[in-house]
């Protein structure tokens, strides 16, 4: 693990502790056939740091387009655990767009864009930041 990796455990131990950090639900995109019907994997509960402020963000495919709301994801273990590599989407560790999150007041708005770092130690993505419309 690297420096950034074990901080990250360290400020997940904090913030849960002091009710920082709140409940989401997390769908991981699994596949879409031909006619457009799309899977999910199992509904989870993962924590995150959730920030309901408006802002401009680039897409995924460039555009700009205004978030309402960015989580901030520090529960490294658990964020891993929750995404599996999936035939034609997400990389493993890593948070698709196409995949679904619920927020704590129970509004699903799409998921913009990604940001995160890749772990030193491990080469793992890690997925910390997450835009949603």
């Amino acid at each position: 693990m690297s420096i950034l990796t074990n901080a990250l455990s360290i400020a997940d131990k904090v913030t849960k502790s002091l009710k920082f950090q709140a409940t989401i639900t997390f769908r991981r995109y699994l596949s879409s056939t031909g006619s457009g019907a799309e899977s999910y994997g199992a509904t989870l509960s993962l924590y995150a740091v959730v920030e309901y402020k408006q802002r401009q963000v680039r897409t995924s495919s460039g555009e700009l387009a205004l978030s309402t709301a960015t989580l901030t994801l520090i529960d490294l273990p658990a964020v891993i655990a929750a995404t599996p590599a999936v035939t034609g989407g997400g990389k493993a560790g890593w948070i698709h767009t196409k995949d679904l999150i619920t927020l704590p007041n129970g509004s699903k708005t799409p998921i913009l864009n990604v940001g995160g770092f890749v772990d030193g130690g491990s080469g793992q993505l890690i997925p910390t930041e997450v835009y949603l419309g």
